[in-house]
């Protein structure tokens, strides 16, 4: 194994206290910087030591650091997550692009990890093409490592079925043409671009024509939001999507990705947010998860108006990402002023108010879900992606808004960020995180949505995605 670039000996597990601006959130570089450096280290490390297998691997426990066993039904290495394969690529990439510009690390150091990343990246593409390929040109949830789909049967064990070829594009087939285009951007692959153009033009279309289905398979059974419910249409296609619009715009500069993006953005606005102060809930700025075939609010037979919080932190975080994006690509001249103010403006107050409904009263992170109409949690547990994804939602708020507004959107940055140290970081495993959290802060074995840990992606991109937010708006690069 070669040498170690980022020293997790150096973490400082920083907490800031109540500070009023972004200025004040300086003193949070040096841990991300670590951090985002030492996990994506972590995941190579993991790739090189099983050699022959091609994919990513985060296959081991967040709580005591073990790998999960070579035999486990649904948490060994036989069971390849799409989700995981997809935002692994996009990950890799990602911090290979960010490690190149961290110009206070050893030039051969940096050199020498980023070489390996190259040498993964290449690697798990291959290898999800060899799945793509085997199963018709389809990726699912889970796959065997011949690329058979797999879902959950009796007594929670995976059985392989047949994906028609004609079934609905899902998650998982986003997940990949992002990271297929992150991939050959990396590598200077055309093949490997044009293949993600064309996945990726053929998903963004089916979600706009309302075809998309999740693959998602439940790993969890306090995840209501996985309960299929006949007439409930989430806005989590188009959330996702909106993702994928913005890295095409950053990888590409093509319009027609900003104004998929944008529309994205208006039909999440006008079907699952409350910006007029009309809704059902009494609380301008609320975001559901799910809309009826009419367009409005879904609420369930209970009387329940779901929302995950951290999903609605992730929309605006995506949303104001895809703004920047055009902004560097010069494209933002395309959108018009009003209507673009207009975004900055909602985007900021659906976090705000979504944040304020989450978070945790004890500071501990963000809860799973909440119940808009009964004004309380519907499942406390706290998983660890929403705070990374909040933080980058609250600094790309921070990062357009009037100086008047700055502060507060500062704060829930920094409320965040003390959560996460303080619960979730740990140095023992890398300074990766714990997976979820109870109501009282306890580490639970709660399964958000894989067993598989975080590639880099919710929490290696978003917080590459706030230090150069921070390092900009700081001077501080």
């Amino acid at each position: 194994m070669a040498d170690r670039v980022f020293d997790v000996g150096q973490f400082k597990r920083t907490i800031l206290g109540e500070r009023p601006g972004l200025s004040d959130l300086a003193s949070l570089l040096g841990d991300y910087r670590l951090m985002v450096g030492a996990v994506i280290e972590a995941v190579v490390d993991r790739f090189e030591r099983r050699a022959g297998y091609g994919f990513v691997d985060t296959k081991l426990s967040l709580i005591d650091g073990r790998d999960f066993a070579d035999d486990d039904p649904l948490r060994g290495p036989e069971v390849v997550y799409g989700w995981i394969q997809g935002r692994g690529l996009e990950a890799l990439a990602g911090h290979c692009q960010w490690l190149l510009r961290q110009e206070h690390i050893d030039a051969g150091a940096r050199a020498g990890l980023c070489r390996r990343l190259r040498d993964m990246t290449a690697a798990v593409a291959e290898s999800m093409l060899r799945l793509r390929a085997a199963n018709g040109g389809r990726l699912f949830f889970m796959m065997d490592r011949q690329g058979r789909p797999l879902r959950v049967g009796p007594g929670g064990k995976p059985a392989p079925f047949a994906l028609p070829a004609d079934a609905p594009a899902n998650m998982s087939e986003l997940f990949f043409a992002k990271g297929l285009l992150a991939a050959g951007h990396l590598l200077g692959r055309a093949d490997w671009l044009e293949l993600a153009h064309r996945a990726g033009q053929a998903v963004l279309a089916e979600i706009a024509a309302g075809r998309f289905r999740s693959d998602q398979q439940s790993l969890d059974p306090r995840n209501v939001a996985l309960v299929p419910i006949p007439g409930r249409i989430t806005h989590a296609p188009r959330m996702i999507g909106l993702g994928a619009a913005a890295i095409f715009v950053e990888l590409t500069g093509q319009e027609s990705y900003l104004q998929t993006g944008l529309d994205f953005i208006d039909y999440i606005l006008e079907h699952h947010v409350d910006t007029q102060g009309d809704g059902p809930t009494g609380q301008k700025f609320d975001m559901w998860e799910f809309a009826g075939p009419d367009g409005k609010a879904f609420i369930d037979a209970d009387g329940a108006l779901l929302c995950d919080p951290g999903h609605a932190a992730e929309f605006v975080g995506l949303g104001l990402r895809l703004l920047r994006c055009a902004q560097r690509r010069g494209l933002l001249g395309k959108v018009e002023p009003a209507r673009l103010a207009r975004y900055r403006q909602l985007l900021s107050e659906v976090l705000r108010q979504n944040f304020a409904n989450g978070f945790s009263p004890q500071g501990l992170g963000m809860v799973k879900a909440y119940d808009l109409i009964g004004r309380k949690p519907i499942n406390d547990d706290m998983p660890w992606w929403n705070l990374p994804e909040t933080m980058r939602a609250a600094l790309e708020s921070a990062g357009v808004a009037p100086d008047a507004q700055k502060a507060p959107l500062a704060d829930i940055a920094r409320r965040c960020s003390n959560a996460f140290m303080a619960n979730y970081v740990r140095p023992e495993l890398g300074l990766m995180a714990v997976q979820t959290l109870s109501a009282a802060g306890k580490v639970t074995p709660v399964v958000p949505a894989t067993p598989d840990a975080d590639p880099g992606y919710h929490t290696g991109l978003s917080l590459i995605d706030c230090l150069n937010i921070l390092e900009e708006t700081l001077g501080q690069g």
